[in-house]
């Protein structure tokens, strides 16, 4: 759909309702950039990263050989918010730090050339900063990846804030569009395209389905003719 690898310095921004399959997208994305030997962080900032973890074994992938090889680190802004005291290399105290989750990127990054950020999601940041500070911050973290030649990936929920969706629709290489629908009865997922900077690209609607063990499978006509 993307007519071929998301480039080094390109900064992506994921689009999508709740259970639209944004961090799945995400693992399955960075496990690519993983196998192909590049530094990858996560930013875990809807969930607990051991929970993450797991959602990527159920989906086939397992990051702990890559975690060894300190090919990857999660940045954990989720547990202390929680309630629970962090345990990640990498973590800080309130989502809405904004600061000091830059510092904390920044150190995770050690300036490795090639090195892929996975911030999911930017949602959480709404209620606890203003849309000037996160726009800046995202404009920020992504620059510096992009002088990495490395890739930047922002998970944001549709509708937490159109003046910052707007913005980072603005400021991305690509803008991809996901999608939950009910279909007679039948939970449904989509993803689209809809902005990809220079390069050509499918921007119609494509269904899938997200299997354990498999990941994301996108449906063939013959499969959606079947259903």
């Amino acid at each position: 759909m993307t007519g071929g690898e998301v480039p080094g310095g390109s900064m992506v921004t994921v689009e999508g309702n709740t259970g639209a399959g944004k961090t799945t997208l995400c693992s399955e994305v960075m496990y690519e950039d993983l196998k192909r030997g590049r530094p990858c962080i996560y930013v875990a900032a809807d969930d607990f990263p051991e929970r993450i973890r797991d959602q990527m074994r159920n989906l086939g992938i397992d990051v702990a050989g890559y975690e060894n090889r300190g090919l990857l680190s999660f940045v954990d802004c989720y547990s202390a918010e929680a309630g629970r005291i962090p345990t990640e290399k990498f973590s800080v105290s309130s989502v809405g730090d904004l600061t000091t989750l830059g510092v904390k990127i920044s150190s995770a990054l050690q300036d490795q050339k090639g090195t892929c950020l996975y911030l999911d999601s930017l949602s959480p940041f709404v209620p606890r900063a203003k849309p000037e500070s996160i726009v800046s911050f995202v404009h920020a973290i992504g620059a510096k990846v992009r002088g990495l030649d490395g890739k930047a990936f922002f998970t944001m929920s549709t509708g937490s804030d159109e003046t910052i969706q707007r913005q980072m629709e603005d400021m991305a290489d690509c803008v991809i569009q996901m999608e939950a629908f009910e279909e007679k009865d039948v939970r449904r997922r989509r993803l689209r395209i809809r902005k990809f900077r220079n390069r050509r690209h499918q921007e119609s609607w494509a269904t899938f389905t997200i299997e354990d063990g498999k990941g994301i499978i996108f449906y063939t006509k013959q499969s959606r003719r079947s259903n």
